[in-house]
């Protein structure tokens, strides 16, 4: 079985959310933008707070 490094897959990334950085919240539970960590700028939001998901700390 062939692995490839993290490394590699990460620098052909388009778009990287990830779930424990980049984060704006609103009130402390709602994300209302999630900043590209891939480097390209892509940054997502939702202005609909009905449709933001929820910030939950220390959940599984």
């Amino acid at each position: 079985m062939h692995r490839r490094s993290f490394t590699h897959t990460a620098a052909n990334l388009n778009l990287w959310l990830k779930a424990d950085r980049g984060l704006t919240l609103s009130n402390s539970v709602s994300a209302t933008s999630r900043l590209d960590q891939s480097g390209n700028q892509h940054h997502v939001s939702q202005s609909t707070g009905a449709d933001q998901p929820r910030y939950q700390a220390a959940a599984i």
